[in-house]
């Protein structure tokens, strides 16, 4: 099945998207405060564009009919996007080959972004900043492309929704779960009653009526009652006490002993039975109200003031994500799960389907119930919406625009949820009044995007859009009346609702993940380790028997499918189904199976650091052997050589398999290249404990660090002989020199040249804060590495980075283990010092593990574009997969400390590391088209 990435315009588009990231300027609020129609057009053209140039999850496999599609749409977006580049940014510059492939305006963009030295702020088509994109003056061609970039947004934000339908979990009721657009019921009641009730409160005091919005036992009847609730007037002389009056509205029952009479004043009535502990039952007909009284039931207490609104509950921090600053200060007394936020999302959504006229700020909605005393609060809260008057009943309720006062407030509060505190937004009555807010709105939606891309942040996105796709429905219908209300619901839900379902879904955790109280783990012995860990003196063999999964509790194990049947949906989960299994993979096959052996300990130390990384290497290393596939990954060590007689390797002999050849390039005439000095050996050490399964070359170049100054021709020769001779895919040098060295330089862009670029560099930046990155560190072909704490924390000792703005990336280099700190103690003491030096060895050890996991993914994944994985061997390749294993910093955007246990851990399966791996790959793939070579 195709993919995405495979189109070229989606390539193209993505591509701009990157570039365009960081130099694109928020939306600009200034210039919404004063706009015409003609303005609005192309403020919301901008918009649009924008979200054209969102990073997109390119993951979903989909159909011959689906691509050809959106392979339509996308031509017909990227033809527009050609067209309307600003003439400023010709074509002059733009590479004849790319000319050939069309697009050559756009491909003259890209160009000029990626050479610019500039990082000028910019718009896109509308704007106080430069823009990239001259939007069309003519208002009949301005419109046709809106509706154009429009179509193509919203196509490609329904395909690429989560595919999970039929495996979507039920949320908190059925009855919230069958509730659909058509359903008017609810709004046709509440309409009514509200519209009488307020009619008749004719104190002019400011009543507050509550209506609950969750349907109860009647949900199936012809004409559900309405549950609500009625403050008593602030004017305690007319309506005595502080209580609120339970009112239902629905048949009077027959049996009934109470008089029914038509009711006029509702304040009177009030005062009348005040104090009586009496429920309101209330009859609407067409030519009048009516009511009867009825005693509240023994088990029923008078209603309370409401004194817990959403509002109140933001602020209290209900709702905000757990963080280690929220844990060391307490965590708030009710705290709502993600899975609660999302349901609790979905239930106002429905809200909004029926009440998208009303006010639905976090003030007016409240919780009436158990809450304090809910272990689940999805289920036994009652939610209520306040409301002050009755519904607009108006042409004007059904009037959408930008700043449409109820769709802000619901965008508003879905962001509220999500982040757990008060966004300080006014948003008024008037819509003119509200574009600044809807601007602001849409620059928070805007910087999100760039971060995640999930389903509730698209109903966000939703929410401040659907006033433009609800506008030209309702025009295209010519609706009023019920259909027009019909229409509004249709695209709520649509835009809205429908995505904060699938959000939902995708925050609840299957069945399979809970462990049932007979599952409960045995005792496990105090000598003995509970995390799981093998023992440290185990000899580190490759042999099939050496990967089998330890003994851990039920509890710490990943979720497995126990039959056929939950392996299916599981797949389907992955976007994947049954026909993408290779022929003959079944659900015994090992290969299929969710991975035991990595798993990932909250506590963080040094051992574990190095423990679980050589877990994740012996697992790949068990794949490559299932599916036969021999092809060796290559490191080689450009250091002071290796003791072959070190005590560790005449105690575990298997260790000194992995070394394939040595050459001694400081005395040619001796054949083992021996280390005196020991730093060598403790690279070699390292990368043996990292990737177990390598073959590794060793190249003496000096003998210590005091004649390493003296050693650059040993250094350039080496490079030689390992890149070409050896055969590496890695070469790894764990030194560095103040100064550029020509002979070095030659020699590594030789390799380049004669491998077709088919290698990889790695070499340490340095470990001096007042020092400037090392050489070759700073070569481009090189891969510079920085030294972190294993908590991912990049060490004051690292040299200064020279990059100029681009990514610095780092591993663990630090608080070397103490089993490997003993091996090396009495026989050289002095080199296991933490820095840079240990980081590139790490380093190398994890780029040989996705060398050695790239060359077994097309066994395991049947799919097209494997050939990408190909340009994982180059060093361009290689460095944008390191900066893919690293997690975001976001107080320090630059630094990308590499986990390879983080994304292990994130992608638990194979077929969810392939389209990561691919994706980080892509742009490689357009720059290098080239596939690897034999050599």
């Amino acid at each position: 099945m195709p993919y995405l990435i495979e189109c070229n315009e989606w390539r193209l588009l993505q591509t701009l998207g990157l570039l365009i990231k960081q130099r694109k300027s928020r939306v600009n609020i200034n210039l919404l405060d004063s706009l015409d129609s003609k303005s609005e057009t192309h403020e919301l053209f901008e918009v649009e564009v924008r979200r054209v140039f969102m990073p997109q999850d390119c993951s979903r496999a989909l159909s011959a009919t689906e691509f050809d599609e959106c392979e339509q749409r996308l031509k017909g977006v990227c033809g527009l996007l050609d067209r309307i580049v600003h003439p400023r940014n010709g074509v002059s510059q733009i590479h004849v080959a790319e000319n050939n492939a069309g697009y050559s305006r756009l491909r003259s963009l890209v160009w000029l972004l990626e050479h610019s030295e500039s990082d000028e702020i910019v718009d896109l088509a509308r704007g106080s900043q430069p823009t990239l994109f001259k939007s069309p003056d003519d208002p009949v061609e301005l419109k046709l492309s809106m509706e154009l970039v429009a179509d193509y947004n919203d196509s490609l934000a329904r395909l690429l929704a989560s595919p999970v339908r039929e495996v979507r979990v039920r949320p908190v009721s059925k009855k919230i779960w069958r509730k659909t657009w058509k359903d008017l019921t609810l709004r046709r009641q509440a309409t009514s009653a509200l519209g009488a009730i307020f009619e008749r409160l004719r104190c002019g005091m400011g009543h507050e009526v509550m209506l609950n919005v969750l349907e109860d036992a009647d949900d199936g009847a012809a004409d559900p009652s309405l549950d609500l609730r009625l403050s008593s007037c602030t004017d305690s002389t007319l309506c005595p006490g502080d209580q609120w009056l339970q009112v239902r509205c629905s048949p009077i029952h027959s049996s009934w002993d109470a008089s029914v009479a038509e009711i006029q004043n509702i304040c009177l009535h009030l005062r009348n039975h005040a104090g009586r502990e009496e429920a309101l039952i209330l009859l609407i007909e067409q030519y009048g109200l009516f009511g009867a009284w009825t005693p509240l039931q023994p088990t029923q207490a008078p209603p309370a003031l409401p004194k817990e609104n959403l509002d109140k509950l933001i602020s209290s921090g209900a709702f905000k994500p757990l963080d280690l600053l929220t844990l060391t200060k307490g965590v708030a007394s009710m705290r709502y799960k993600p899975q609660e936020k999302r349901a609790l999302a979905v239930r106002l959504g429905y809200c909004l389907m029926d009440f998208f006229d009303a006010d639905l700020s976090s003030k007016r909605i409240y919780f009436l119930g158990s809450t304090k005393a809910s272990c689940c609060r999805t289920r036994n809260e009652t939610l209520y919406l306040s409301f002050a008057s009755g519904l607009p009943t108006t042409t004007e309720s059904h009037v959408f625009q930008t700043g449409h006062p109820t769709l802000l407030s619901f965008a508003k509060l879905l962001l509220e949820i999500d982040f757990g505190q008060n966004i300080d937004l006014s948003i008024s009555s008037k819509y003119d009044e509200n574009r600044g807010t809807w601007a602001e709105l849409c620059s928070i939606v805007d910087q999100l995007e760039n971060e995640r891309n999930d389903s509730y942040l698209e109903a966000v996105r939703g929410c401040l859009m659907a006033h433009i796709r609800i506008s030209k429905a309702l025009k295209r219908g010519g609706a009023d009346g019920r259909d027009a209300e019909l229409t509004i619901r249709k695209q709520l839900y649509r835009r809205v609702v429908e995505k904060l379902e699938t959000a939902l879904a995708e925050s609840t955790p299957r069945a399979g993940n809970k462990r049932q109280r007979s599952e409960s783990p045995e005792p496990t012995s105090r000598t003995k380790s509970c995390l799981g860990i093998r023992d440290e003196q185990r000899e580190p063999s490759i042999d099939a028997s050496d990967v089998c999964a330890n003994a851990l509790p039920a509890s710490k194990r990943p979720w497995m499918p126990n039959s056929q049947e939950t392996e299916s949906k599981e797949l389907s989960r992955l976007c994947l189904s049954s026909s993408v299994l290779l022929p003959g993979s079944t659900g015994s096959n090992p290969r299929w199976q969710p991975e035991r052996e990595a798993l990932f300990h909250s506590a963080i130390v040094p051992e574990m650091w190095l423990s679980e990384l050589t877990k994740i290497s012996r697992q790949v290393e068990s794949k490559r052997r299932e599916c036969r596939v021999t092809a060796p990954v290559r490191v080689a060590i450009l250091d002071t050589g290796l003791d072959r007689h070190f005590p560790v390797f005449r105690e575990r002999s298997g260790l000194l398999k992995s070394v394939t050849d040595v050459k001694d390039f400081v005395t040619p005439s001796t054949p083992t290249a021996t280390d005196i000095f020991g730093h060598g050996t403790f690279m070699a050490r390292l990368i043996m404990e990292c990737a177990p399964g390598v073959e590794i070359l060793v190249a003496r170049v000096a003998e210590n660090t005091n004649k390493l100054k003296h050693s650059q021709a040993n250094i350039k020769e080496a490079i030689l002989w390992a890149g070409q001779a050896g055969k590496a895919d890695i070469i790894s040098m764990s030194f560095g020199f103040p100064s550029d060295d020509q002979g070095i330089r030659e020699a590594i862009e030789t390799v380049q040249n004669q491998r077709n670029e088919n290698i990889i560099f790695l070499a340490s930046a340095g470990n001096s804060s007042t020092d400037d990155e090392s050489f070759p560190a700073r070569h481009p072909s090189v891969i510079s590495v920085y030294a972190t704490n294993c908590h991912g924390v990049f060490l004051q000792s690292n040299s200064a980075s020279t990059s100029n703005g681009a990514a610095v990336l780092g591993t663990y280099g630090d608080d070397i283990p103490a089993a490997i700190r003993e091996e090396f103690r009495t026989t050289y003491p002095r080199v296991c010092e933490p820095g840079s030096s240990v980081a590139t060895a790490i380093m190398a050890g994890i780029s040989a593990t996705m060398l050695a996991y790239a060359s077994v993914l097309p066994s395991l994944v049947s799919l097209q574009g494997v050939t990408v994985l190909q340009h994982l061997w180059t060093t361009k390749g290689m460095e944008a997969m390191l900066y893919r294993l690293a997690p975001e910093d976001r107080d320090r955007p630059r630094l990308r400390a590499v986990k390879l246990m983080w994304f292990w851990k994130n992608r638990p399966d194979d077929a969810s590391r392939y389209f990561a791996i691919c994706d980080a790959l892509w742009d490689i793939d357009r720059r290098l088209p080239r596939l690897r070579g034999t050599g």
